[in-house]
């Protein structure tokens, strides 16, 4: 998967302590990093509504999906973020009704077979 990332959006809140999360993780640290969105003539900057994740070989996706997976475990709060993969699929997760062992393994098998694709 080199040269591609992993579009993460949602909540600005959530997306900051999901950046802070990655920049805790010695394998993930350096690769994530917050996105605000374009802006138009006349309009005010506005919140970061986006986090890219570069991924690149060597099983970065095991360690995004495992790291990504701890992280909604320690949620204490309702939330739901979209991620969009390389190849344009867009896998929701929502912190209310998440089905972990079956999103994450969904999201580990997508993250695989992009990897073989290369």
């Amino acid at each position: 998967m080199s040269n591609q990332n992993v579009r993460f959006s949602g909540d600005h809140s959530d997306l900051v302590q999901l950046l802070d999360w990655f920049r805790r993780d010695d394998v993930l640290r350096g690769r994530a990093q917050l996105q605000t969105p374009s802006l138009s003539d006349g309009q005010m900057g506005g919140l970061a509504d986006v986090l890219m994740v570069a991924c690149g070989a060597g099983g970065i996706g095991t360690v995004l999906v495992g790291s990504l997976r701890t992280w909604f475990t320690t949620r204490h709060s309702d939330l739901t973020l979209t991620v969009t993969l390389p190849n344009g699929t867009e896998i929701l997760l929502d912190g209310k009704r998440v089905k972990q062992q079956e999103t994450f393994a969904s999201l580990q098998k997508t993250l695989d077979s992009l990897d073989t694709t290369r």
